[in-house]
């Protein structure tokens, strides 16, 4: 970073105290240490980076704040801090100590004020974009990825009169240069100075030291934590040492209570906190020392462990892992869904959504709500690109909404998709092959079954699959159970015992048919658990619970082989299938009984091993999760439990809570209940190609056995859209590294985003990179 100025640092933040624009002429009074003249200006010495410093509660009198961003997308912001002028040339350093050199982002914002009274021309020069707003007027955007340029746009202006400005910079990777200059007929161009600048809102005070950080040991496997409120805290940073070790981060949330699931039996911890917002942190709060107790005789290494139950704002009923490892959820306008009890009489026109956005590495929720269409029972699927497309919705139930929206994690924006031909409640959406994506099912606006596919094109338009309808045969419209089969046409595998294969191609077609040979499974799941294997389980609805599963083999374009499987332990209806990282299913929740009863409820979780084709019992949960659940693969490879209710008289109780399980591979095999030390994935490519090798870094590769990929789920009334594994091939080790290799076709994994993990040889897996195979 150059700058002409003093620059105090605390933790993450940094406050301008002077000047802090790059590229000024040197001034003779610079003579802080870490600083080193170079052609362009100043910049750090790579020993020094600045002096602590407490920053004030006050803004400088001129200047913009400038909130800067860890990444592109402007979330999570690191520092916020009043820059005297937007005349950075960072080059290839990072824009401060605490941050990446690639991959960042700028905000600036505040007021302008001309000396004249005519037409200004504002430049923004950017590498990489830019976008420049003044009057609230957008007069660039230069938003892409591209080398130093620039940009111009004018607008005219009253001298003395002040103007909201902002402007908004990205870098992507490379140089960074952001400036902002001005001119007009009697304004020579200039970088836009200091005295025409003028910062706005107040800034709040640090956050006061939490008082009172207390431990306490519930069992071997949980400690307790407690604070008292810190005033003007955003958040809480939580850290834990075990022993004489040194504090390492546990967790970021926004309450003052914490349930520290993760600790080994026969072990002390020392935990500390503090508070933060967007000015800095508070001090360290030291807690009491606590010793776990031994735990002995465990079976988390064979059963897992549900976490605490925590609370959800809302009945979590549709979601999906992002791309960045965020978890989006939804249900109706309301939280629980029920319009009967709703205040806002908007809601009953179903023209709205409340929309929850998790971050599970700060444990924090923030609103993105859709403000057009309601949500409840559509289906939606990760695009190839990262954006969240969504089909369907409710116009009252079962008419379904012909709208379709798409969600930009990015910008945590929402905007209108094309409007399909007819309603779609409670359909299905497929990634095909190519990147478009499969729409079918689901009811219309009059309620009656859609028994017209379509297809969502790369260029943003639906085609109508008017070759391939479903009202002639024994196909169940309500969330279809669809696979791209290895074949490259699309696989249905019911819930009603008549299957088939759908080519999405042109105006589609049913090319052949075939029978389960078992009755409907209505509620029930399906899983392609490897390429061409799938998964079929549980079930019910009209007909009695089932315990029985079958297992599909695809064959090329003939009759599927057809097998019963070992039955669960319990029968289930609405239950949850998710595919763990080391390719072993996980079951929870559903109910043995009548549907929408509680009463029935399967606490009990089950794991299937399809190297085993065996079942085994896994750990039970302290919360029913029946229709209107939900269940996701974290990237640390935790299934995260939630919703169930929602659904008005027919539902009970609404729960607004969610859990955590913990599989059995993250345990260590000696009965201790401990955890297992992991392998640790350093690097992996963000993309991967087709059939090409690619590197992995791990300073265990040696002992690494298996690579896998786990596309990101897609839950909702008992089927996760678009999940599958795959195992990889290794191809070479060295002492840090590894090769592999991607999978050959999209045919076996469709363009997207999956977790990739490595496993040591205890089954022990890393925490999941997310790469975009293409």
């Amino acid at each position: 970073m150059r700058g002409s100025g003093r620059i105090a640092a605390v933790g993450l933040l940094l406050v301008a105290l002077g000047a802090c624009s790059s590229n000024l002429e040197p001034k003779a009074e610079i003579d802080e240490p870490g600083f080193k003249e170079t052609a362009e200006g100043y910049e750090f010495a790579d020993d020094a980076r600045g002096a602590a410093a407490q920053p004030t509660a006050t803004l400088p009198s001129n200047g913009l704040v400038g909130e800067y961003f860890d990444n592109k997308d402007f979330t999570g912001p690191v520092v916020r801090r009043v820059d005297p002028e937007i005349n950075f040339t960072w080059n290839s350093l990072a824009p401060m100590p605490s941050m990446g050199t690639d991959t960042f982002s700028v905000r600036w914002t505040g007021e302008v004020e001309p000396r004249y009274s005519e037409q200004y021309t504002f430049y923004t020069v950017s590498d990489d974009g830019a976008r420049l707003w003044v009057n609230g007027q957008l007069l660039i955007d230069s938003w892409a990825n591209h080398g130093a340029k620039e940009d111009a746009g004018t607008i005219t202006l009253q001298a003395g009169k002040r103007y909201t400005v902002k402007m908004e910079f990205y870098d992507n990777t490379g140089k960074a240069v952001a400036k902002l200059r001005w001119s007009s007929a009697r304004q020579a161009k200039e970088v836009v100075p200091s005295s025409r600048l003028f910062p706005t809102g107040p800034l709040i005070p640090l956050p006061a030291d939490p008082s009172g950080l207390t431990a306490t040991v519930t069992s071997g496997q949980r400690v307790d934590l407690r604070w008292g409120v810190s005033a003007n805290a955003s958040q809480y940073e939580l850290e834990r040492k075990a022993g004489d070790g040194s504090f390492a981060p546990l967790a970021r949330l926004g309450g003052t209570s914490y349930a520290d699931v993760s600790v080994s039996g026969n072990t002390t911890y020392t935990y500390r906190v503090r508070a933060t917002n967007e000015i800095g942190e508070s001090s360290w709060v030291v807690s009491n020392s606590v010793t776990t107790p031994p735990v002995g005789n465990s079976r988390a290494h064979l059963e897992g462990r549900f976490g605490p139950v925590q609370p959800w704002p809302l009945v979590a009923t549709h979601a999906a892992l992002l791309p960045d490892g965020r978890v989006i959820s939804w249900y109706s306008y309301d939280a629980v869904g029920d319009y009967r009890d709703i205040k806002d009489p908007q809601a009953y026109f179903h023209n709205s959504t409340l929309v929850d956005l998790w971050d599970p590495a700060a444990n924090t929720h923030e609103r993105v709500d859709n403000p057009t269409t309601d949500l409840f029972c559509a289906a939606w699927v990760v695009l190839s690109d990262g954006r969240l497309f969504v089909a369907g919705g409710n116009e009252g139930s079962p008419n379904g909404s012909p709208e379709t929206n798409v969600f930009y994690p990015q910008t945590k924006a929402w905007s209108p998709g094309p409007v399909m031909a007819g309603g779609r409640w409670y359909p299905t959406t497929i990634l095909l092959p190519n990147k478009e994506v499969l729409i079918i099912g689901g009811t219309d606006q009059s309620g009656a079954e859609n028994g017209l596919a379509e297809v969502y094109q790369t260029n943003g338009t639906l085609r109508a699959l008017t070759g391939a309808r479903t009202e002639t045969w024994d196909f169940t419209h309500w969330y279809p159970w669809m696979h791209v089969a290895p074949n490259g046409l699309v696989f249905y595998s019911g819930a009603s015992p008549r299957m088939g294969y759908l080519n999405p191609a042109g105006t589609g077609s049913w090319t052949l048919q075939f029978s389960r040979g078992d009755p409907t499974r209505t509620y029930g799941t399906s899983v392609m658990y490897q390429p061409g294997k799938i998964l079929v389980a549980g079930g019910g609805g009209t007909n009695a619970t089932t315990k029985l599963i079958d297992l599909l083999t695809l064959n090329a374009y003939g009759e599927p082989a057809v097998t019963v499987g070992p039955p669960m332990a319990y029968g289930r209806t609405h239950l949850n299938a998710t595919l763990l990282a080391d390719g072993r299913v996980f079951v929870n929740g559903g109910n043995d009984g009548t549907n929408f009863d509680d009463s029935s409820s399967v606490y009990r979780s089950e794991i299937w091993d399809p190297e085993a084709n065996a079942w085994t019992l896994g750990a039970t949960a302290q919360v029913p999760r029946n229709y209107h659940s939900t269940a996701l693969l974290l990237p640390d490879g935790t299934v995260w439990t939630a919703g169930g209710g929602g659904c008005g008289s027919d539902c009970t109780v609404n729960r607004l809570n969610y859990e955590i399980y913990y599989p059995p591979y993250l345990f260590k095999k000696d009965g201790s209940g401990n955890y297992a030390p992991r392998p640790t994935l350093t690097s992996a490519p963000a993309g991967l190609a087709y059939g090409q090798g690619f590197s992995l870094g791990t300073p265990q590769a040696a002992s690494i056995q298996k690579v896998t990929l786990v596309a990101l789920g897609a839950a909702t009334h008992a089927f996760n859209m678009n999940q599958r594994f795959l195992e990889l091939p290794i191809t070479a080790r060295g002492a840090s590294t590894l090769q592999a290799t991607a999978p050959a076709s999209p045919n076996l994994a469709p363009p997207g985003f999956y977790l990739l993990f490595i496993l040591d040889a205890d089954g022990v897996p890393s925490v999941a990179k997310v790469v975009n195979l293409q």
